[in-house]
C-alpha cells in the first residue's frame, strides 16, 4: 500500500511543470508522427512502391520522438516514467481514435490500443529501471567503504 507521503510525491512528480510539459509534448509529437504516417500510407499512392523506406522513416521518427522523456530525465527515473506515462497515454488515446477511422489499423499493425500502451510502458519502464540502477551503481562506487561495527560485548577475544 502506498503511504501518504509517497502518494503526494507521485502526484507532485506527475503534475510538476517540466514533467507535464515534456509528457504532453512527447504525446503530441507521437500523435503527429502517427497522423503523418497514416496520411502518407493511405493517401499518397506514389510512395507505395517504396513502402519499406516510407515505413522505416516513420519508425525512425517515432523512435526519436519516444526518446524525448528519456533524454530530458535520464538521471531522474521517477520523472522519466511519469513523463513517459503522460505522453504514451496521449498517444494511446489517439491510436484508439485512429483505429475507428481506419478500419483495419489494429489488424494491420498487430496491436490493439491496450497492447500498444503496455508495450510502450514496458519499454519506458525498462529504461527507467536501467537508469535507476546505473545511478545507484555510480553513487555506490563513489562512496567510501565503511567498517561495520560489531557489538563485541560478551564475546571472548582471541589471544
Amino acid at each position: 500500500m502506498i503511504r501518504q507521503g509517497q502518494r503526494e510525491a507521485l502526484v507532485r512528480a506527475l503534475t510538476s511543470g517540466p514533467v507535464l510539459r515534456t509528457g504532453m509534448l512527447t504525446g503530441g509529437f507521437l500523435v503527429a508522427v502517427m497522423i503523418a504516417s497514416l496520411f502518407v500510407a493511405n493517401h499518397v499512392p506514389r510512395l507505395e512502391r517504396v513502402a519499406w523506406i516510407r515505413n522505416d522513416i516513420c519508425r525512425l521518427a517515432f523512435g526519436v520522438v519516444m526518446l524525448m522523456p528519456v533524454v530530458r530525465f535520464l538521471t531522474q527515473p521517477r520523472r522519466l516514467i511519469s513523463s513517459a506515462l503522460i505522453g504514451w497515454t496521449v498517444f494511446t488515446i489517439a491510436y484508439g481514435i485512429a483505429g475507428t477511422l481506419y478500419a483495419n489499423l489494429f489488424a494491420s499493425l498487430g496491436r490493439n490500443p491496450f497492447e500498444a500502451f503496455l508495450l510502450g510502458m514496458v519499454t519506458y519502464g525498462l529504461i527507467a529501471v536501467i537508469s535507476w540502477l546505473a545511478a545507484l551503481a555510480l553513487t555506490w562506487n563513489r562512496q567510501p567503504a565503511r567498517q561495520a561495527r560489531h557489538d563485541t560485548e560478551g564475546v571472548r577475544q582471541p589471544r
